[in-house]
């Protein structure tokens, strides 16, 4: 998956750099492995706690969807606010028409279009002239009986280039604005306390007493109450007043979370792609069979192999540009059913030595046409009901664990009051996940069984 090698991995100076690290090294099958995986990456600290954020370049060829006419039912007419022509149509060559569309910005005079898929055929023009709503082109081949109906609506329009006139000036070139995705840190505590004497009573199974013991397990939930968050966390901040006492009391400061993958692919299938601007002018996502949807219900419980295969296309359209791998974390139920696959053999199962197995964290890697899946049981998946048949697909080298300045996990020892006759020590962490292009990631919802 692009990560650091088994052998970097066992260096001492390389597991023991951060206490996640030395955690996930302990305790490779343990019931936090994204945080585990990714804390492996380069972990780059924030200096904000409240919407820290990254730049995302992403390139989208110029295309757009047609839309109705300004009256009438269907996409093409003979004037810019015109009714649709009656249906069907035949285009003639060289003549000149329009069409509403969802969106022009993208599009210039001169540039060369297709519309894909329409009753008869495709059809290509030039651009003669744009609107903020339709654009005027030169059909540059006759198509017959085109239906020019409701049918025609949500067609895809793509640019082809451009056409230019000999002797002709260019146009303009277009920028391609990042979008900037946000997020907000979270702070993580767990305590591990005891009173004076407790400290000082040997236990039946560590004569040296229950404080290494409940360091260690204290530390196991910390980080997985970080693992969930980085699952299935929203972005969230309020505020709240904190009780009386202590230097802060009565005073009112912000709690904030952190978006987790389901946070973010939320996000993505709102209208517009949400605040961050994923997909600007496109509609929400609701339907499992749309193509850019990342969150997939399968409300019956059985999905076809024909479908998981439309599946597998969609989340490797895109993919990180260091491996064509990601890893996918399920719930033992979804496993049944991805094992009964193998066991039909409608998947490849691949025999290799990968760097998850040199972590010691037990994959069962399946390769498909257009990528590596690596699946892994994840114990806290297996544990809720709500997720026993659920698998997350996660693309780890587009993720980064981002803690504020000197907040990444760390033991606070004695915290208690001064005159307090006991021991208190405080495991903090203040964090947040940065999740580049929601699209590589996917959560595939009650999986039960996958046929042929």
């Amino acid at each position: 998956m692009g990560l650091v090698s088994g052998k970097e991995f066992a260096d001492n100076s390389f597991h023991s750099y951060t206490n996640r690290r030395q955690v996930f090294h302990n305790y490779p099958q343990g019931a936090a492995p994204l945080m585990g995986l990714m804390s492996l990456l380069g972990n780059e600290p924030t200096d904000t706690a409240l919407n820290f954020g990254w730049h995302e370049k992403r390139y989208r060829y110029p295309r757009t969807l047609t839309a109705v006419a300004d009256s009438g039912a269907g996409a093409f007419a003979a004037t810019e606010t015109g009714a649709s022509i009656a249906s069907p149509v035949t285009f003639v060559k060289d003549t000149v028409y329009y069409c509403n569309v969802d969106a022009t910005a993208e599009f210039q005079v001169n540039d060369s279009i297709i519309f894909m898929n329409l009753s008869t055929g495709s059809l290509r023009g030039v651009i003669t002239a744009i609107s903020s709503d339709s654009i005027a082109f030169r059909a540059v081949h006759g198509l017959a009986a085109v239906v020019n109906t409701a049918a025609t609506l949500d067609k895809q329009v793509t640019k082809m280039g451009s056409a230019y006139a000999e002797g002709s000036k260019s146009g303009s070139g277009r920028v391609i604005v990042p979008v900037n995705p946000t997020n907000h840190t979270q702070i993580f505590k767990d305590g591990i306390d005891f009173t004076g004497s407790a400290l000082k009573i040997p236990a039946d199974f560590d004569k040296s007493g229950l404080y290494k013991e409940k360091s260690k397990d204290t530390a196991l939930d910390h980080q997985i109450g970080q693992e969930f968050a980085m699952l299935l966390g929203t972005k969230s901040t309020y505020n709240t007043t904190l009780a009386a006492g202590g230097a802060f009391g009565g005073n009112t400061t912000p709690v904030r979370t952190t978006g987790g993958v389901l946070g973010f692919l939320e996000e993505w299938e709102l209208a517009g792609g949400g605040a961050s601007g994923y997909r600007p002018g496109e509609g929400a996502l609701t339907l499992d069979t749309d193509s850019d949807k990342r969150i997939i219900e399968n409300a019956t419980g059985t999905m076809s192999k024909a479908f998981w295969d439309t599946l597998m296309q969609r989340c490797f359209q895109k993919a990180n540009n260091k491996s064509q791998e990601k890893i996918c974390f399920c719930g033992n139920g979804a496993l049944a059913a991805v094992q009964r696959m193998i066991e039909l053999k409608l998947v490849t199962t691949v025999d290799q030595n990968t760097s998850e197995d040199n972590y010691r964290m037990r994959v069962k890697t399946v390769e498909t046409m257009w990528g590596i899946l690596h699946f892994k049981s994840h114990p806290l998946m297996t544990d809720l009901p709500e997720l026993n048949n659920a698998m997350f697909i996660v693309d780890v080298p587009f993720l980064d664990f981002r803690p504020l300045n000197d907040r990444d996990m760390t033991l606070l020892p004695n915290r208690q009051d001064n005159d307090e006759d006991g021991r208190k020590d405080v495991w903090l962490t203040e964090a947040g996940l940065e999740l580049r292009f929601p699209e590589a990631h996917m959560l595939i919802k009650n999986v039960q069984a996958i046929v042929g």
